[in-house]
């Protein structure tokens, strides 16, 4: 595992160990594919008929006066 700066910061609120033993668990999640979206089950491809807003349409919305 290669450990970031910002991971370092989080030794002062949770054990080295367990910190390490978390990001150490989601590499392996993401190595394997495991948080990979299914597309098929989106909302998107089940509502087809609801247009979602992309995040800068939303932000743009959100913020815009």
């Amino acid at each position: 595992m290669t450990e970031l700066p910002s991971q370092r910061e989080l030794y002062s609120v949770f054990p080295e160990e367990v910190v390490r033993a978390i990001t150490s668990r989601f590499g392996i999640w993401i190595e394997r594919g495991d948080l990979d979206f299914d597309e098929r089950i989106s909302l998107n491809q089940q509502l087809p008929e609801i247009k979602a807003l992309k995040f800068r349409e939303f932000l743009e919305k959100a913020w815009t006066k």
